[in-house]
């Protein structure tokens, strides 16, 4: 059996507006979730501030890079050496 095309099963859907009805949606919940949701963001926002400002323009220590270990290293020390 075959399946029919699309086109051929969907030609007489015609799409249905919906309208917003807070007795069906549960009301004002949505805006709670809005609400809570940016002051998630303020707050986060507020703590990376307080991050940086600790930090404040320090840049993080890095170690010299040891040479003695890479290969051929040992060699040019070698020639300048004899």
């Amino acid at each position: 059996m075959k399946k029919p095309p699309a086109s051929e099963v969907f030609k007489d859907y015609k799409p249905e507006i919906i309208t917003y009805d807070p007795a069906v949606d549960f009301g004002d919940e949505w805006l709670d979730r809005e609400q809570h949701l940016s002051e998630k963001e303020k707050l986060i926002e507020k703590i990376m501030k307080g991050k940086r400002a600790k930090k404040g323009n320090r840049t993080t220590y890095r170690a010299p890079i040891r040479t003695e270990n890479l290969k051929g290293a040992d060699d040019a020390n070698t020639e300048n050496n004899d």
